[in-house]
């Protein structure tokens, strides 16, 4: 202890994050979605396939966003469909079929909430 834990009082350790093994250390930027399609497929990390994941997982973040849930629900759609799975890349297409236009009705209103969620009605004209 030193002179200031006598005079403050004894201090509390910090907190410390645990730690996740990962493969993708090389790739910060699309490390999460890496992780997760890993895992998801089961499949082993050799460096043929932490290259190959890497590089869809960045075209898949560059074309849906960091969305490690929509790369989830994108798996598990193609599964049930019987489709192959190469790369995160391999579900960007099925990704944009579950998330809706953002130009249509439904995507906009997604937006809207609170108080001003009923504003615009329910689509009839307010004559």
């Amino acid at each position: 202890m030193s002179e200031l834990d006598n005079f403050l009082g004894p201090h509390e350790k910090p907190s410390m994050p645990s730690a996740k093994r990962t493969h993708f250390g090389r790739y910060p930027d699309c490390q999460e979605l890496c992780d997760v399609f890993i895992s998801e497929m089961e499949w082993s990390a050799d460096p043929y396939t932490i290259r190959q994941v890497a590089a869809g997982a960045r075209d898949f973040k560059l074309a849906v966003g960091n969305k490690p849930d929509l790369l989830l629900k994108a798996i598990k759609r193609m599964r049930n469909k019987g489709l192959d799975i190469a790369s995160p890349r391999s579900c960007i297409t099925m990704a944009r079929k579950i998330v809706p236009d953002p130009d249509s009705e439904e995507g906009r209103r997604r937006y809207v909430t609170g108080k001003y969620a009923d504003f615009w009605g329910n689509g009839e004209d307010d004559d």
